[in-house]
């Protein structure tokens, strides 16, 4: 998913919030994009916003991750009205931890996103690049310790974002008669990694 604009079916009012990340380096040779939206439960900048989702990523995701993967974007869009909420890019070339074998750029970790909301509209995933061949068995399942460790990773990262009032949340399409009424993002109450990977082709940049 690009991440210079919001899709056109995520429903993002003033209050809330787009972020992206964009992963490079050899191991993802066409990059990797990882897109989501929160909520601003207080008014921090863009910029300091962008800081917040850099140092989180940082401290919890990279050092899971293969030395052949850079973060190189974060980027945050405030929501409004009109589509026009102010933006910053924090550029980075920080890289991942580990100096295991990268798997396939299309394999990802498959983290679980969930809220207070009932059905499908509660849930949410995102798919996060960079795994070594290590966390990985030969049918696809990331071995226990990696689903443990990727799990905190993903709850440390979630209660970041809420100290810093920028809390993680699911996006909404707009409504139609399928869906039902228009909903706000709503703010995730857990985060975890799937046992199963999976992949990311479909979401790695072009």
């Amino acid at each position: 998913m690009p991440h210079d604009h919001v899709p056109s079916t995520l429903y993002l009012p003033p209050g809330f919030y787009q972020w992206s990340l964009r992963f490079t380096g050899l191991a993802l040779p066409t990059g990797a994009a990882v897109t989501g939206c929160g909520v601003r439960t207080a008014t921090p900048t863009p910029t300091s916003m962008a800081e917040t989702m850099f140092g989180s990523v940082v401290s919890n995701f990279l050092p899971l991750m293969s030395n052949l993967v850079t973060l190189s974007e974060v980027y945050i869009r405030l929501g409004s009205s009109d589509g026009t909420g102010a933006s910053h890019t924090r550029f980075s070339a920080s890289t991942g931890a580990s100096t295991a074998g990268a798997c396939s750029p299309g394999v990802a970790v498959l983290a679980r996103l969930s809220s207070g909301l009932g059905g499908r509209r509660g849930r949410g995933r995102l798919y996060l690049p960079g795994l070594t061949e290590g966390q990985v068995d030969h049918a696809g399942i990331l071995l226990p310790g990696f689903v443990s460790a990727w799990s905190s990773a993903l709850a440390d990262w979630r209660t970041n974002h809420i100290a810093a009032g920028i809390p993680i949340a699911i996006g909404h399409r707009y409504a139609d008669a399928f869906i039902g009424p228009q909903l706000p993002p709503t703010e995730i109450t857990a985060a975890s990694a799937d046992s199963r990977v999976a992949s990311q082709r479909k979401r790695q940049r072009r």
